[in-house]
């Protein structure tokens, strides 16, 4: 998750992604947390220049949300074919182009 040191990593059930008619948030909890670390939770409709992309770290597979003119969120899933059909069927733009993690 983007935050106000860089990415950081949030650990597995801290991290909760949510996929609605039109609608996609990607939140950090506790709420502690995210004032700890600067983590905005993201929102985002379809037509807001939102692309989604599958991708892949050395060991993981995910879900990319890339942003216009902000950092993308990385959510890290053993499902993300299935998060990449239901945000399609949801009316984002989703990419079948495979993107390698950042370091």
């Amino acid at each position: 998750m983007p935050s106000a040191f860089g990415y950081v990593n949030v650990g597995v059930l801290l991290a909760v992604l949510e996929v609605a008619p039109g609608q996609l948030v990607l939140r950090t909890r506790p709420a502690l947390m995210r004032l700890m670390f600067g983590i905005k939770n993201l929102t985002a409709a379809p037509d807001e220049s939102v692309t989604i992309f599958p991708f892949r770290g050395r060991f993981q597979t995910g879900v990319e949300v890339r942003l216009a003119a902000h950092s993308s969120y990385y959510f890290w899933t053993s499902r993300a074919s299935e998060i990449l059909s239901c945000l399609a069927a949801a009316g984002f733009d989703v990419s079948a182009d495979l993107q390698r993690k950042p370091r």
